[in-house]
């Protein structure tokens, strides 16, 4: 079915915002610039957005879908165990996030906006279920139940909240220091290191003991 012409006009205001938000700030875009920006009025604006709040969760899921851009399991080839997989998986995440750290950015300043409650809003209930229903959430369940079934990824830690805690182990770890990286570079002389390191301990704790002793 060919979108209409308002949702189309809807998706060209979201990409103005995401460039203005992501490139400014988003509490330092005001509407009116957006309007501005797409050529329509205020008033235009705010019948398709109620507020500036509503806009920041729809480019919040266009963030996530830039940094957490799954790639199906066939393109780590056949052969690996669950552990091996996992790992070039975590090492594509982690480098997705060095190269977009615009993204983390933004997500960063979205979560102190909304560090309490979301809002009771269509856009935010959207967000939330975008969220729960991630792509890149269900290969990652993949592959730690494949690993489990190898005998390569502890089988005793659930795989629903391993997945939460891998995913979001990364994501904080990456906002805290990728987006200070030149801060991080004259305090302690290493940055994407340390994010590499932490995606390595991490990874310790779930590989199988089996697996542990077999690589010693």
């Amino acid at each position: 079915m060919s979108e209409s012409k308002l949702d189309l006009k809807k998706k060209a205001v979201i990409e103005i915002a995401e460039e203005l938000f992501l490139t400014n700030g988003l509490v330092a875009t005001e509407m009116k610039e957006i309007a501005h920006r797409a050529s329509i009025s205020r008033s235009t604006l705010y019948r398709m957005f109620a507020s500036r709040e509503t806009l920041a969760f729809a480019v919040a899921d266009k963030c996530l879908h830039e940094l957490f851009d799954p790639k199906p399991l066939d393109i780590y080839g056949t052969g690996q165990t669950g552990f091996e997989i996992l790992r070039a998986y975590s090492n594509d995440l982690v480098e997705t996030m060095i190269k977009r750290v615009r993204y983390l950015k933004y997500l960063s300043e979205f979560d102190q906006m909304f560090s309490g409650d979301y809002p009771d809003t269509p856009e935010a209930r959207t967000y939330v279920e975008f969220n729960r229903q991630r792509h890149d959430r269900q290969i990652l369940l993949d592959i730690l139940r494949l690993g489990a079934a190898d005998g390569s990824i502890r089988r005793d830690i659930d795989a629903n909240m391993l997945e939460l805690a891998i995913g979001n182990t990364i994501l904080g770890v990456a906002q805290r220091i990728l987006t200070r990286e030149k801060i991080y570079q004259q305090e302690y002389g290493y940055c994407h290191e340390i994010l590499y390191n932490v995606m390595e301990l991490m990874l310790e704790g779930v590989r199988a003991a089996k697996e542990t002793n077999e690589s010693n």
